[in-house]
């Protein structure tokens, strides 16, 4: 069964978020632009002081550290107790280091290889992908992200990435997991629908 499948839907009904009235779209997510700050740590859900929510996304971060054996051993058993959902976003994320990558590097093999076996233990039915509004609601977040809180015409992509990831997981009612704080507080601050918890590495 194909990511994005009506499997999906069938599990989680969609949240209507997305507007496809662009004037409405950016005057909604602009209404709190002009107030983005990046928050203090107590404000925000940290593991293990808060609760992991049923549903979560794995950000790219959650792949890395786990692979990098970096991830807080003692979150472990918090993953455990959770079938996460995954994201095409992450997947490309994922994918584009193995092009980045030097070929003829010793370890590279490697490194493809941990990927590669990462991306055949997903459940499809457990993947999400944007459709076209979500794509076009993560536009108009990246340049409000450009315009209110300094992002960089080099942080295009990346920011737009994390919008994708974001908005997907509103869409389908989950928490994002990650340890990129600030970009997620950012986010939650122009989208108070959605949730992200976050860790940190050891």
């Amino acid at each position: 069964m194909a990511p994005g499948s009506s499997a999906v839907a069938a599990i989680f009904p969609r949240i209507s978020i997305l507007n496809t009235d662009l004037t409405s779209s950016v005057r909604r997510f602009s209404a709190n632009a002009g107030r983005l700050r990046r928050r203090p740590d107590s404000e925000l859900d940290f593991l293990p002081r808060a609760s992991l929510p049923d549903e979560i996304l794995y950000d790219t971060t959650v792949y890395i550290d786990l692979e990098k054996s970096s991830f807080p051993v003692e979150l472990d058993s918090l993953l455990a107790q959770r079938s996460p959902w995954h994201s095409t976003v992450v997947e490309s994320e994922l994918v584009y280091l193995c092009g980045r990558l030097d070929p003829h590097h010793p370890g590279t093999g490697a490194i493809v290889q941990e990927i590669d076996t990462i991306l055949q233990h997903w459940p499809p039915t457990r993947v999400v992908t944007p459709d076209r509004a979500t794509w076009r609601e993560a536009s108009v977040l990246t340049g409000i992200l450009a315009r209110a809180a300094g992002a960089t015409a080099e942080d295009r992509g990346r920011t737009m990435n994390d919008a994708l990831i974001f908005l997907s997981a509103v869409q389908h009612g989950c928490a994002v997991l990650s340890r990129n704080v600030r970009d997620f507080d950012l986010l939650m601050q122009l989208v108070p629908e959605g949730k992200a918890v976050f860790y940190r590495v050891r």
